[in-house]
Formats: structure tokens, sequence, C-alpha cells
């Protein structure tokens, strides 16, 4: 069995203190390498999309993916449409009727594959320059805004392989108060798709991607 290694370096920065991560840690369940080559392969050769399940009540729906009834086109085009980022993961929050646990509403990106290398090789100063753009858009806001950079190496009978993530997760620090959509949320909504259409120009001018929205 290969044998497991720990990241050689993380770095992780946030508008503010956070209890919890919206997106769970890859490969914990399975060993570093295989999770390495799995990724790589899929960065190379793309699955299809898979053919999802009916969706539940209070999902619909959109591009071949069930998300829930709640999150409008207004808010899921522009996220689909950015240039550096991808959409990972969104979620409009949930009260569940009878336990009465709420979660809050969040979104994440993820760096697109061609621009990671980039990022990492310019990090120092690409660091400097998200923290300030956090601080500008998120510091006085309800929300909760994080970037972290990844990067692995493990060995195996294969050689070494490598790989860097570079996630941003946003989420509102206010929970579902009810099973209906409540106003706040879909003004937080509104507020973080326009912060993320803007954080994504600061990373194509900053990296020196085109940005496929410029004038």
């Amino acid at each position: 069995m290969p044998r497991r290694v720990r990241p050689l370096r993380t770095f992780r920065f946030a508008s503010r203190k956070c209890r919890g991560s919206a997106i769970p840690r890859r490969g914990e369940s399975q060993s570093v390498v295989s999770w390495l080559r799995l990724q790589s392969s899929l960065r190379d050769h793309p699955m299809p999309p898979l053919q999802r399940r009916t969706p539940r009540d209070g999902e619909r729906r959109w591009q071949g993916h069930n998300v829930d009834v709640n999150l409008t086109d207004d808010w899921l085009l522009p996220l689909n449409g950015l240039s550096a980022f991808r959409l990972v993961s969104i979620c409009e929050g949930h009260l569940e009727t009878g336990s009465g646990r709420a979660s809050a509403p969040h979104v994440n990106l993820r760096l697109k594959a061609e621009f990671v290398q980039l990022a990492c090789a310019s990090w120092d100063d690409l660091s400097i320059g998200l923290a300030g753009e956090l601080g500008r858009h998120f510091q006085t806001e309800d929300t909760h805004a994080e970037v972290e950079l990844r990067r692995r190496v493990a060995t195996g009978r294969d050689g070494v392989a490598s790989c860097s993530d570079l996630v941003i997760r946003l989420r509102s620090q206010r929970s579902r108060s009810k099973i209906e959509m409540e106003p706040e949320v879909t003004t937080w909504f509104g507020s973080v798709v326009e912060k993320c259409q803007s954080l994504d120009r600061f990373i194509c001018r900053r990296l020196g991607v085109a940005d496929r929205h410029a004038a």
C-alpha cells in the first residue's frame, strides 16, 4: 500500500472566523495517491454529466443538475459563466422540519484547472491582493469568506504525484430561520453573485487571463 503523506504546504486565510467548512476535504477516505490519479484523469478526460436522480421536493432540474428550487437563473447563470472560476457547490440553506436544524446559504468556487499553476507561481503577491479583495467586499457584510490554496505531493508505485487546488468559500453567517425563502436570503445571493463576478475579474487581471465579459 502506498504510504499516505501530509500536504507539504497549505495556505488558508479568511475574512472571519468560521466553525466549519462548506466543502469536505477530498481524499480523506482514500489514499492521497489514488485521489491525485483520479483528479489528474478527470482533468485530462472530463466525464459527461451523470444521470441524476429525480429532483426531490424543494429541488428543480437545471442544466443536468438538481438544484434548490429557489435558486434562480439570475444567480446560477452568472456563477456558471465566470472566466477563471467554476461553481462547485451552491445551496439556499435549509430549515429542517421536526428537528429544527438549520443550515446557511453558501456558494463555493474552484479555480479552473488550467489556471492553478499560474496562481501557485504568483501566490505571494496574489494572496495579498485576494486578502484585500475579501476585506473590501465582505468585511462589513454578513458573510464568511475564505480562500484556500492546497498543494499535495505523494509517492507511490508509479512515482511522485502532485496536485494543487484553489477554492473560494462564501457562506452567510445567518442560518435559515423559515421554510419559505426569506427576503434577506434573496438579497444575500444577489450581493454575493456580484462579488463573485468582481473576484473573477480580479483574478483574470492578476493572472493575465482573458475575461470573457470584458468590454
